[in-house]
């Protein structure tokens, strides 16, 4: 019998929400079977099981918010139940992060209150989330006047900031409440962790459009199935191979320089923002390059990108163009030094042999970590990048 632990999903992957389990306990688990389903920040994972066994105790059921290394169920061997007892030793000590109500706890031994634990005691009858307490400590709202929302009736820490909301001063009136909770929630720390921690400076170069749109039809008319979107991943991975001090990131006192180049692609998903990545961009044909991003980004829609289709990136692409936008700023991922934005094609005034013309340009913006990419380097890359995207 072993606790089964919620592994590291991803490079910054603290916390993880379990969505789904497709084993009931008591059930018996094959090498390779899928076990549960688990949400982080980029997308929604399957995890399979690395040995055959009996799945005897689920402790972190669905909707559970567990910690990288918490303990998410008990597996013993096949043919051997353990008892609840024996459960209740191993998991002695152990603890899961915001287990909804009425999910499994790691059961301890009984222990007699003393008199200066009663009050406390009877604080503790107040059914609430650990992070609950905590906020309502902060806040100063009283737990006992506060209805909680979560399963059974326990109190979540959105009951405890709604509790807060009404008893502060009056504002404008609020439509709805959006708890964050999987892609949002880790989003907004990873976002919030990389913008304070890397410093960053942009630059934007304007492209003329036209070759890139020449390429376009060409690539169509034979019988490719090939996106805008590809062939400017295609054009960012020829370009780090040019300023290869750009493929790169920041590790403790040392610049890496990445000798491959996987291009996380940003995916605009029903469930949020996903950014799967391309590996090896740069030794793919337009055509493999394309496949490649259609299957990932189907598989971040169906919420079924794996471990290793959001691991690796050395740089990041987003894509607004097809929304309407023209430029933007774009926050760059833990461990790469750059992240590309492009913008959308659309007809401005450009000279042409010392005349004002209209002609399709898009812009291209490029978010550097100052502590790896200076401003020249950045400029070059940029510039690099455009040469490419204009080739005829």
């Amino acid at each position: 019998m072993h606790i089964l632990r919620l592994p590291a999903l991803g490079e910054t992957m603290e916390m993880g929400t379990i969505i789904a389990w497709y084993k009931a306990e008591g059930e018996e688990v094959a090498v390779g079977e899928a076990l549960y389903e688990v949400e982080n920040e980029k997308s929604a994972i399957v995890v399979d099981a690395m040995g055959a066994g009996l799945l005897a105790k689920i402790v972190a059921p669905v909707s559970t918010e567990v910690r990288v290394g918490a303990p998410v169920a008990v597996m013993a061997e096949v043919g051997s139940m353990p008892t609840q007892e024996q459960i209740a030793t191993l998991l002695s000590g152990e603890s899961i992060a915001d287990a909804p109500a009425g999910g499994p706890s790691a059961p301890g031994p009984a222990t007699q209150l003393t008199p200066e634990r009663k009050e406390s005691a009877a604080r503790e009858r107040i059914r609430a989330m650990p992070k609950a307490r905590a906020l309502a400590k902060s806040l100063g709202v009283d737990l006992a006047g506060v209805q909680g929302t979560g399963r059974a009736g326990i109190i979540t820490p959105d009951d405890v900031e709604a509790a807060a909301a009404e008893a502060g001063p009056s504002g404008p009136r609020v439509r709805e409440r959006r708890p964050l909770r999987g892609y949002p929630r880790a989003m907004a720390a990873a976002m919030a962790r990389n913008w304070t921690e890397i410093p960053h400076f942009s630059q934007t170069v304007s492209v003329w459009a036209g070759p890139l749109l020449i390429r376009l039809a060409a690539c169509r008319s034979e019988g490719l199935e090939v996106s805008l979107n590809d062939l400017m991943v295609s054009a960012v991975a020829e370009a780090c191979r040019e300023v290869p001090e750009v493929n790169a990131a920041l590790s403790g006192k040392a610049v890496i320089v990445y000798d491959e180049v996987n291009v996380a692609v940003g995916v605009d998903t029903p469930h949020g923002l996903a950014a799967p990545v391309v590996h090896g961009a740069d030794r793919m044909g337009l055509g493999e390059l394309a496949g490649e991003i259609r299957r990932l980004a189907d598989a971040a829609r169906r919420r079924k990108l794996t471990f290793s289709d959001i691991g690796g990136a050395t740089i990041t692409t987003s894509n607004l163009g097809p929304r309407g936008v023209d430029f933007g700023t774009p926050i760059i991922s833990v461990n790469t030094a750059a992240t590309v934005y492009f913008g959308t094609i659309a007809e401005r005034p450009m000279v042409v042999d010392g005349q004002v013309v209209a002609g399709p340009t898009f812009y291209v913006s490029g978010a550097f970590d100052h502590r790896v990419v200076d401003g020249a380097t950045g400029a070059r890359f940029l510039r690099a990048l455009g040469a490419v995207l204009e080739s005829e």
